[in-house]
């Protein structure tokens, strides 16, 4: 059961980035040697949330008892910040 959360959390993370790096990518491409008060907010969101990110899985990867809960606390807060991103970026709340 843990090995198919953890697939599904997989599947959700890449779908989620994909879809947070062609909006970004899109909103890069459009605001041009102009960017906006918001494209200037979130292109600065882009490294913090990252840095935060993967410094929480490690750490978490790294109170691990086992290689399962390992991978589970590496992925578990990348993709709350790649799921969440691409919810806000739809405009989902």
């Amino acid at each position: 059961m843990r090995a198919a959360k953890l697939s599904l959390l997989w599947g959700e993370t890449l779908t989620a980035s994909a879809f947070v790096m062609h909006r970004r990518m899109r909103m890069i491409c459009d605001a041009g040697a102009s960017p906006s008060p918001a494209d200037m907010a979130e292109f600065g969101r882009m490294l913090p949330e990252k840095t935060d990110a993967f410094y929480r899985a490690f750490s978490g990867a790294s109170r691990a008892r086992d290689p399962l809960e390992a991978l589970e606390n590496l992925l578990k807060p990348i993709h709350s910040r790649a799921t969440g991103n691409a919810r806000r970026l739809r405009g989902v709340r």
